[in-house]
């Protein structure tokens, strides 16, 4: 099957990637909720992946690099959410 092929099967949201490209984890985290259903994916950027790993590095104590991880697995699931409804 060529690309084209694939392609057509496909519904336009379906072919729109949305590029969670923000500083803010929380902003992150309100996007792929707000367009769950709406768009075909998402994709982490750069800043946004740079910004958890520095926040995960500079944190004061265990405690909150804790609580950032939570955030970042809670993104991680929202996502994964939103792939498992595409699959079905």
């Amino acid at each position: 099957m060529t690309r084209q092929e694939k392609m057509q099967g496909k519904m336009g949201k379906d072919r729109i990637i949305f590029a969670l490209d923000t500083d803010d984890i929380d902003k992150a985290i309100g996007w792929v909720r707000k367009l769950t259903g709406h768009v075909g994916g998402f994709k982490i950027g750069f800043e946004l992946q740079q910004t958890m790993l520095v926040s995960l590095l500079v944190a004061p104590t265990w405690i909150a690099a804790s609580r950032y991880l939570v955030k970042v697995r809670e993104l991680q699931n929202c996502c994964r959410r939103k792939q498992s409804r595409s699959e079905t």
